[in-house]
């Protein structure tokens, strides 16, 4: 899965057209490119700071829902653990009040989007937050 985001800087700031261009080589030397011309229709109201959550999603399948949500979940613990090495310190995994509310937004968007799914087997990840959110080590 490949996530990209998109920051509209034009005039029109509730719609606008993007070109992506996607090309590669197999493995047999052979080489492919598509090109599609896309048309987004932006926010009305502005986002919070929080991009992690968005409200107007759509997904073509629930494949690419869940995919989308682990890459979400996955940015979240990197930003998270950068933010912890630049800190420095001890090994022990600890989590500022910036980032327990980061995580219990998001954890809530998780939470909502198993249950579209209704894919129990997220529930491993959502324990893990839980257990950095509340401090607990084991």
């Amino acid at each position: 899965i490949q996530l990209i985001k998109l920051k509209n800087n034009g005039e029109n700031k509730n719609r606008f057209n993007v070109e992506i261009e996607v090309s590669f080589e197999d493995k047999y030397g052979r080489e492919y490119k598509n090109v599609q011309s896309v048309t987004f229709e932006g926010d009305k109201e502005e986002q919070d700071d929080n991009d992690m959550i968005e409200s107007n999603n759509y997904y073509d399948n629930t494949g690419i829902r869940k995919g989308i949500l682990l890459c979400k979940y996955v940015e979240l613990m990197m930003k998270w653990m950068e933010n912890e090495e630049d800190i420095g310190g001890d090994n022990t995994l600890r989590m500022n009040d910036k980032y327990k509310k980061v995580f219990k937004e998001f954890m809530i968007h998780f939470e909502n989007e198993m249950k579209e799914l209704n894919d129990s087997d997220l529930k491993k990840e959502l324990d893990l937050m839980n257990k950095l959110v509340n401090d607990e080590q084991e």
